[in-house]
């Protein structure tokens, strides 16, 4: 019978073999439907565009300034996907969708030190609560079309900034749990906060280039920080 003490020893590997290993099926599938318009016939993903173009056009490939323009600015993500061209050579699907399932991944493992971050109160049995977290998150059907769909790709890039991001406000949060012995190492801790702090906002407006929903981690973060005041006040408003 596995162990807790297992599982925990090696979350980092069995969560991501378990995110990647339930969309091994679609490495093979085809462009189908968005991923036509915003890959195949969108020139700003070949390497031969200028690159300020892409900075100039919606996510599927129209000028910004167009009056059919989706509107939808996510540059980063339309340069992922002439990064994966320029790798392959070609519009190569298992590359695309390889990508997909790596980033999956990621964003699953990530999942780990969020949860353990977030669920800090439940000590020691943080960890295999975020263990379980984890597993649940990289399983979870609601996250198929991100996956699987190449176009969807946005969702995953944005969902690995909103973790960071998240991460390193978590970290300005709580930099130490020990009080600073003297004004020199709390002037330090207030420049490494600060630090933190301004990679959270880095971060989420990476995010934001690659898909605009991952704006919300500042809500995240707003919300924290307002449960953090009133459970410091013993929850007066």
């Amino acid at each position: 019978m596995i162990s807790f003490e297992f599982l925990r020893r090696f979350e980092i590997p069995i969560v991501f073999a378990v995110a990647t290993v339930i969309y091994l099926n679609t490495l093979y599938g085809e462009f189908l439907f968005d991923d036509i318009v915003a890959i195949l016939e969108n020139k700003d993903v070949l390497p031969t565009t200028p690159l300020d173009t892409v900075f100039q056009h919606d996510f599927w490939g129209q000028p910004l300034t167009d009056w059919q323009s989706h509107k939808s600015f996510r540059p980063l993500t339309i340069l992922s996907f002439r990064l994966s061209y320029i790798v392959a050579g070609r519009f190569d699907e298992l590359q695309f969708h390889a990508v997909n399932v790596v980033l999956h991944g990621i964003v699953s493992v990530l999942v780990l030190p969020v949860a353990r971050a977030l669920l800090a109160g439940m000590g020691p049995a943080r960890y295999d609560a975020a263990f379980f977290a984890a597993a649940l998150f990289a399983v979870h059907p609601v996250h198929t079309d991100a996956v699987s769909s190449i176009v969807s790709r946005g969702e995953l890039l944005g969902a690995l900034m909103f973790q960071l991001s998240l991460l390193c406000y978590l970290r300005a949060c709580r930099p130490s749990q020990q009080r600073a012995p003297s004004l020199l190492s709390g002037l330090l801790g207030a420049a490494g906060s600060a630090w933190w702090l301004g990679w959270a906002v880095l971060l989420s407006g990476v995010g934001m280039l690659c898909k605009e929903q991952a704006v919300t981690v500042l809500a995240v973060e707003a919300a924290f920080e307002v449960c953090e005041l009133l459970g410091a006040n013993g929850g007066a408003p």
